[in-house]
């Protein structure tokens, strides 16, 4: 049967405010998307479809942020969130001296993440190369331990987001069918880099992985 959930989101009463729809319609949280356009006191719908396994061997899901299965929602209450002006003393007040240090910091902090995130696609592109070419099976009891991993790490995400996974519903046995071949993924690009960084006599010095 459906489980339900109160979803409070943002704007003035009544309706979802158009300033908010674009940012709820691009979300990676399905009950986020879902929130578009939706009235107070409205009840919906929503399915989560189980994952399909797919060729890109070993990603996550960025959409998998809930468990597949059948929810309803309702909207609990909508509420506007009120912006101080941009200037010198909101930048103050976010620890910056003035509004163009505050501009030069949000600007480096950008700028960091997306070389950060350019580097993880670079990384993952080439494991995938690597063991699409010299493939590296994962040992079944070492699998099972990265599945456990993963299916607790991602419990922990449902219970900061308010959903208690042992009183949802959830089918762990669904979800970790799905999520298998991206556990077998993750041993398997160890082991390689293991033996890699082995053959090669590589190794990471402190200074190394503090400025990884």
């Amino acid at each position: 049967s459906p489980r339900r959930f109160d979803v409070p989101t943002g704007g003035p009463s009544g309706a979802t405010p158009a300033g908010a729809l674009r940012a709820l319609a691009d979300s990676h949280h399905p009950a986020e998307r879902a929130l578009s356009g939706r009235r107070t006191a409205e009840v919906f719908a929503l399915t989560v479809e189980p994952e399909a396994e797919s060729h890109d061997h070993g990603h996550e899901n960025p959409n998998s942020h809930l468990a597949p299965g059948e929810y309803e929602f309702t909207v609990n209450k909508i509420v506007r969130r009120e912006v101080p002006p941009l200037g010198d003393d909101l930048a103050k007040d976010l620890g910056a001296e003035s509004l163009e240090a505050l501009r030069d910091r949000v600007r480096t902090d950008v700028e960091a993440r997306l070389q950060a995130e350019m580097r993880s696609l670079q990384e993952d592109r080439l494991i995938e190369a690597l063991l699409d070419k010299y493939p590296v099976p994962a040992p079944p009891t070492l699998a099972d331990r990265q599945l456990r991993e993963d299916l607790q790490t991602m419990a922990e995400e449902w219970a900061r987001q308010g959903l208690d996974p042992a009183k949802s519903g959830v089918n762990w046995e669904e979800i970790a069918r799905s999520r298998r071949a991206i556990s077998e993924r993750k041993v398997s690009a160890y082991y390689l880099l293991k033996s890699a960084a082995e053959r090669n006599g590589l190794t990471a010095a402190e200074e190394d992985l503090t400025a990884y």
